[in-house]
């Protein structure tokens, strides 16, 4: 079982903004095919700290749940998790998301 310091997760490459300075490019219309979670998880042990990126993370929430509940099906231990978030789309949605990643 591997032990990973840090890992970012890309949830999403969609955008509610049109940043010119931004480093990821012009937004698309894509999320994470949930199948490329399971396998990238699946012989790991425990994660210092997981990052939620994009686009805009919160355009695809249920992204980050499932993350959540296949750490917490395969008992990965998990020591920390960072949202990188404009906050300006359902925010109670991610909100709800980031309190279930506390409680774990």
């Amino acid at each position: 079982m591997k032990r990973l310091d840090n890992i970012a997760i890309e949830v999403t490459r969609k955008c509610n903004m049109g940043c010119e300075h931004c480093l990821r490019g012009n937004a698309q219309n894509m999320d994470i095919d949930f199948g490329y979670i399971d396998s990238f998880l699946n012989d790991v042990s425990s994660i210092g700290t997981i990052t939620f990126s994009g686009g805009e993370p919160a355009l695809n929430v249920e992204a980050i749940e499932k993350t959540l509940e296949y750490c917490n099906e395969h008992e990965i231990e998990v020591g920390g998790f960072y949202i990188v978030t404009n906050g300006k789309e359902n925010v109670l949605e991610l909100s709800m998301a980031a309190l279930k990643w506390y409680a774990y």
